[in-house]
């Protein structure tokens, strides 16, 4: 490890512990590859607040406990406190897929208790009764999972999209940035940084990309900001 390395770790196969080159990782600011080891090394962005991986088409999605998509750590440690986690992919058995199903949920938006009610009685229903009946599914929301970043909406977007029958990703949009302490004023950089706490806290990393089958997949918060001031949290 080099000396001025601070964020670094391996990515390995589960099953027989051997490791993965040239697989890309990012702190969110930077990306790197890792070597013939499975290493990769990040001199991280004073910004960084976690770091994740970009899944490959030949590798099986890692999920969490509530087979939502897990390709990320988030970490809070001193400026120049050295920090290691490790990730592990698992081959796919037939490897990269010929044939998938992509699974698009637009503008949820949940404004209050009866939109996440909706969402939870409705929708998801209905995706756990579609997902089985597809070739490989994986889904992804578009954006505007809440409806003005209200933290309440954010924790049932979370409960909501858990243990379903398709791992989902999440795509932050411009409603996620009207933050619920200034839902009138979305342009400032301290607005913009405190409305992708939630995000973070729930689903990882705004920017980050993932392959299925011959597609490769960037998901981008495009919406506009400024530097993260020294109040931002």
């Amino acid at each position: 490890i080099a000396e001025q390395t601070n964020l670094y770790g391996t990515v390995t196969n589960p099953v027989t512990g051997e490791p993965i080159p040239n697989i890309v990782v990012s702190d969110g600011f930077n990306c790197v590859i890792t070597d013939s080891n499975g290493v990769y090394q990040i001199v991280r962005n004073e910004n960084c607040e976690m770091v994740n991986i970009s899944i490959p088409a030949e590798y099986e999605i890692p999920v969490d406990g509530g087979n939502q998509p897990a390709f990320y750590k988030r970490f809070v440690v001193d400026k120049d406190e050295k920090f290691r986690h490790d990730f592990t992919l698992k081959p796919l058995a037939g490897g990269k897929q010929s044939e998938f199903t992509l699974i698009t949920l637009a503008d949820i938006q949940l404004y209050d208790t009866n939109d996440a009610d909706r969402f939870r009685d409705e929708t998801m229903p209905d995706v756990d009764a579609l997902a089985p009946t597809l070739v490989n599914p994986v889904a992804v929301t578009l954006g505007d999972d809440t409806g003005k970043n209200n933290t309440a909406m954010w924790v049932k977007v979370k409960q909501h999209c858990a243990n379903r029958k398709v791992s989902i990703f999440h795509c932050m949009g411009n409603h996620d940035h009207l933050n619920e302490l200034s839902p009138d004023d979305h342009s400032k950089a301290t607005t913009y940084w405190k409305s992708v706490e939630n995000f973070h806290k729930y689903f990882g990393p705004q920017n980050y990309s993932f392959s299925r089958g011959d597609v490769h997949f960037v998901v981008i918060d495009n919406c506009l900001h400024g530097e993260k001031p020294d109040n931002a949290g």
